[in-house]
C-alpha cells in the first residue's frame, strides 16, 4: 500500500522498529510509492462531511503518477540538468 503523504512517510520512517515488531514492512511500502507525487499532508481521515458521503466535498486528492515524458522532452530535462551541472562547477572553482 502507497503512502498517502510525505508526513507518513516520515513517521514510517521514524518508528521503523516499533512497526516491524508490528509485522509493517517499510520497504514495501516504500516499493509501493516509488515515484509517486506525495502531498505534505494529507486530508482529514475520517468523519465530517466528507464521510457521510456528501457530494459538494471532495476528500483527499489521490497521489499522482509521474508525468510520462516525450523521448523529446527528456533529451531537452537531459540538456538543462547537464547545464545546471556545469554551472555548479564554474561556481565552485
Amino acid at each position: 500500500m502507497p503512502y498517502k503523504s510525505q508526513a507518513q512517510a516520515g513517521y514510517f520512517h521514524t518508528h521503523q522498529k516499533e512497526l516491524a515488531k508490528q509485522g509493517v514492512s517499510v520497504k514495501e511500502w516504500d516499493q509501493a510509492s516509488k515515484g509517486l507525487h506525495l502531498p505534505k499532508r494529507a486530508g482529514k481521515a475520517s468523519g465530517g462531511l466528507v464521510a457521510q458521503g456528501n457530494p459538494l466535498v471532495q476528500g483527499p486528492s489521490p497521489a499522482r503518477q509521474p508525468r510520462v515524458l516525450s523521448d523529446r522532452a527528456k533529451t531537452s530535462q537531459l540538456i538543462r540538468q547537464m547545464s545546471r551541472d556545469r554551472k555548479r562547477r564554474q561556481q565552485g572553482k
